[in-house]
């Protein structure tokens, strides 16, 4: 039995795919596919099977002496050769059936594959290693007697069992994709009826699925062209393909050809005529506006909106795609108040639909009346209509409309200056502005306005504690006051804190507290009790340690008002003002201590209060100031806070890093079309950066946490390469219009590699980062340098963070700063392209 197919099987996921064997198809090829598809980066292992799906194994003997006495013949299927191919998750064992193939017991391993590959080219390259069961290697010197006693010693794996149903087959692989789709694991799915269609091209829904995930995937040519396949199967105007339409429209509008999605959906709307109205009718007819209005002409525009609004009116005015294509164009002939009084009744009713609203976020600001029309619409009478302020705030910060964001959370904590939640969502809003002291502003006014509201806790001897908002107040107001940050670094107020002798340390027993000069930081890491260190599933809370209590036990009211209080830490960092925060972060520690407040809806702000608690560990007040500072710029995102507020020694002048925090910042944000607030933040930020100046930009490692790897999930990018030579690219450009607008010098740093898991992806994604950076039209002018020394921060073979640079499992140990100050160093001296030594 030769082999005309092979169906490569995943055991820990109980996956299975099949693959065609051609002369054009490798087994490079197919494993290169296959593995990219399921490996997890552990040692996996796979087996090939015959194209019957079933790997027959041995009988009593594995071989059998033939006629002439000294030759072996190895029929079909009785021998499974292991062999291993090296992929970088580590090692892939596959099992690989033979066919006849005429040996001698003194044939070795390697000429007996030798021969395999000479009857076989597509299966396996002939210098594979092999390895037994156990993954120790076999020399390649073992001959095929030996091979023999091996397999019947149990020590080579040779499987037997019946092909399993076809039809058993195709439901299994059927769910497997739906369930993909469901998940959003749009690569995935594409992959599993990718194979489908490749056995059974008739198979009407492995067409269907192949086409929505490569939807969802955004492929969207691929896409126009799967739906093509699937109204080959089936009957178009049937009443359960009529939404179907809908779908292959939408691809073709996507892919310029507007005039096709007409003709497409014009024949399936005439397919209605005379019949009953029905729910589907509506939905073509609203895709059909799409189309008239993607050909770009007014006849086109006015085509759309008489169908939207005849949509519209069948339907009260309750068509999502209608009303959404219907304000678009209303927004678009400067019917404003029309745009938002229909977005905004679409919102109510469809707050979770993303479409809604970024098209509800679009509108608000794009709109220069936005404010004015919404709250003519909804007057602000009540704590009701407080309430819908501050949900229409949030969901329009998402989509960029920071302005009037503001303006109706300034008019919701008006209305209810005790609502915590509103302070802390204005402060937020006017804190991607860049505008740090106004947002502070905004928190001291909640404070004053609430002075005697608290936070309750119990130490950990079980003694009652609690901060009210006063005391956090009473130790704000000073340098919110001065706003004068140089003077709670190496100015008077530091040198007040100074002289008190003490310094913050965190560890278990003790918490935040000040300890002498003399003692040695703790990392939280090991000072964090055990059971903050356990994954636990965002916005649900932990369990507490049996005797402590939960975060949990706060109310709602309280973890906002916490919030407050840890944001008033952040911000004051920002600022620069160190030597007001010893006191804030000690009074405050008790209440985070024991709790899982990072599985709560303020686990943002706690993290930044733990991180800046950690870095006061390693700040000595006052800052040297003699000779005078310069200044060295520190744009990032929370990475940046390690770096920040230290005097560094670089070319025999002595710079103070100024921070300058976007937060959560990602590369992809941006990219000209997003519309996601970092996005706005980081603009706002740069704008504030002085001309002529010297920044480190920091930027990446979110991207390599949470960002690529679902993007190559969902199919953006066919691999993690892809994604991120695509983000980089963004990055890069941004960098060259930055230093176009401020005439700077931009150092580039590395992100930063400190978690475990990400590891690897940083160090490929910095690699990478440092050949975009080197390319001419970066180098041209000698203006942006790439800090190369991530490899200085890791063991030799890059696995480990080394264990002086750690500080609480995601941000980097200030100690890394001399590092940092080496690279700055090397880059001021060195004369880069484009420029004259």
């Amino acid at each position: 039995m030769g082999l005309k197919s092979v169906y490569l099987h995943h055991d820990a996921s109980d996956r299975t795919k099949r693959y065609d064997l051609s002369a054009s198809r490798s087994a490079e090829d197919v494993l290169s596919d296959f593995v990219s598809g399921v490996a997890t980066g552990k040692k996996e292992f796979y087996k090939l099977t015959a194209d019957n799906g079933s790997v027959v194994g041995p009988e009593e003997d594995l071989y059998s002496r033939s006629s002439n006495g000294d030759d072996y013949f190895v029929e079909p299927t009785d021998l499974t050769f292991t062999v291993t191919v090296a992929t970088d998750g580590g090692a892939t064992k596959l099992e690989l059936n033979t066919r006849p193939l005429k040996i001698t017991p003194e044939t070795s391993l390697q000429d007996c594959l030798r021969s395999i590959c000479a009857a076989h080219k597509d299966i396996v390259a002939p210098d594979s290693k092999f390895y037994d069961d156990t993954g120790a290697e076999l020399p390649t010197t073992l001959t095929c007697s030996a091979v023999a006693r091996l397999a019947m010693q149990g020590k080579l794996v040779i499987q037997a069992g019946p092909a399993e149903d076809e039809l058993a087959l195709l439901k299994k692989y059927l769910g497997m994709g739906a369930e993909a789709l469901e998940k959003g694991s749009f690569a995935g799915a594409v992959r599993v009826y990718s194979e489908l269609q490749r056995v059974l091209p008739k198979e009407v829904n492995s067409a269907k699925g192949l086409a929505l995930a490569l939807m969802g995937a955004r492929k969207w040519k691929k896409a126009a062209d799967a739906w093509a396949h699937v109204f080959e199967l089936i009957d178009p105007t049937a009443v359960e393909n009529l939404s179907l339409h809908v779908e292959y429209a939408d691809c073709l509008i996507k892919c310029g050809d507007s005039k096709t999605a007409i003709a497409l959906l014009s024949h399936a709307v005439r397919s209605l005529s005379g019949k009953p109205p029905i729910p589907e009718g509506e939905d073509l007819k609203a895709q059909l506006g799409y189309a008239y209005l993607a050909t770009g002409d007014e006849e086109g525009r006015s085509a759309a909106a008489a169908l939207w609004t005849a949509v519209l009116k069948e339907t009260q005015q309750k068509h999502v795609r209608a009303m959404l294509g219907y304000t678009d164009l209303a927004r678009q002939l400067g019917q404003n108040d029309t745009a938002v009084r229909g977005l905004l009744n679409l919102l109510v009713s469809n707050a979770n639909d993303n479409e809604v609203v970024a098209a509800f976020g679009k509108v608000m600001r794009e709109v220069p009346d936005s404010v004015t029309i919404l709250t003519s619409i909804v007057p602000l009478t009540g704590p009701e209509q407080a309430t819908a302020y501050s949900f229409l705030a949030v969901s329009m910060k998402k989509e960029g409309a920071i302005t009037p964001c503001i303006a109706l959370l300034k008019l919701a904590l008006q209305a209810d200056p005790s609502n915590a939640g509103y302070a802390l969502n204005l402060a937020h809003a006017i804190d991607v502005q860049g505008k740090t002291w106004e947002s502070l502003d905004v928190l001291a006014g909640f404070l004053r306005e609430n002075a005697a509201v608290s936070v309750k806790t119990k130490t950990a001897d079980g003694a009652p504690y609690e901060v009210s908002c006063e005391q956090v107040l009473k130790l704000l107001e000073p340098p919110l006051k001065e706003k004068s940050p140089d003077s709670w670094l190496y100015g008077e107020s530091a040198r007040r804190f100074a002289a008190q002798g003490k310094v913050v340390r965190w560890n278990e027993e003790a918490g935040i507290h000040f300890a002498g000069p003399e003692t040695e930081p703790q990392s939280s890491i090991d000072a964090m009790p055990e059971n903050l260190r356990k994954k636990e599933t965002p916005g649900k809370t932990a369990e507490a340690e049996p005797g402590k209590q939960n975060a949990s036990e706060y109310t709602a009211k309280e973890l906002d008002t916490l919030a407050i209080f840890f944001t008033v830490v952040k911000e004051l960092f920002k600022t620069g003002s160190l030597a007001a925060l010893p006191d804030l972060v000690v009074l405050l520690g008790p209440l985070h201590k024991d709790k899982s407040l990072f599985a709560t809806f303020i686990r943002n702000e706690q993290a930044y209060f733990c991180t800046v608690a950690q870095l006061l560990q390693y700040t000595t007040l006052p800052l040297p100031s003699d000779p005078p500072l310069l200044d060295l710029h520190v744009c990032g995102d929370s990475h940046s806070f390690s770096t920040s507020w230290h005097v560094l020694a670089v070319g025999g002048q002595q710079y103070l890093t100024r921070n300058h925090l976007v937060t959560g910042l990602k590369c992809y944000h941006l990219r000209p079309e997003s519309h996601f607030y970092p996005r706005y933040n980081y603009e706002h930020v740069t704008k504030r950066l002085p001309k002529k100046s010297k920044i480190i930009m920091m930027f990446g490692e979110i991207d390599c946490r949470e960002g690529i790897v679902l993007a190559v999930e969902k199919g953006r990018y066919d691999t993690v390469e892809e994604g991120m030579r695509t983000v980089i690219e963004y990055y890069v450009k941004a960098l060259l219009a930055l230093q176009k607008e401020k005439d700077a010098d931009l150092y580039v740093h590395p992100a930063l590699p400190v978690l475990d898991v990400t590891r690897p992806m940083v160090c490929q994604f910095n690699d990478l980062l440092a050949s975009a950076l080197a390319e001419p039209r970066v180098t041209r002018n000698g203006r942006i340098k790439y800090l190369d020394f991530y490899g200085k921060l890791l063991s030799p073979d890059k696995k480990q963070l080394l264990p002086q640079y750690a500080l609480d499992g995601t941000h980097i140990n200030p100690k890394y700063l001399d590092v940092l100050q080496d690279a700055l160093t090397t880059a001021f001296a060195k004369p880069s392209e484009g420029t004259s030594a």
